[in-house]
């Protein structure tokens, strides 16, 4: 892999990509903006529920959307949340 060269666009995301494409080590400040740049990709796919009315809407739809759900998530973290609201619930 080549050393990095400073270009005009260097410290965003299109110059990270335009190393990339030079064969070149990213620099730092476009590793760094290549890096911001996922992290936001990243927050706008998350969506954060509150696990006990994740919950509560689980337990109450049909077996087959359940599966769905199980299968999207994990079984192991549907039953996570399931304890939590069941402990709640107590």
């Amino acid at each position: 892999m080549k050393s990095p060269t400073a270009h005009m666009n260097c410290g965003t995301n299109a110059g990270y990509y335009r190393h990339y494409r030079r064969h070149e080590r990213a620099c730092e400040w476009c590793r760094d903006a290549h890096n911001e740049s996922a992290r936001q990709r990243r927050r706008q796919r998350q969506v954060s529920v509150d696990a006990h009315l994740f919950a509560a809407v689980y337990l109450d739809t049909t077996p087959a959307r359940q599966v769905e759900v199980e299968a999207a998530l994990g079984r192991a973290a549907i039953d996570r949340l399931v304890e939590r609201f069941d402990r709640a619930a107590r």
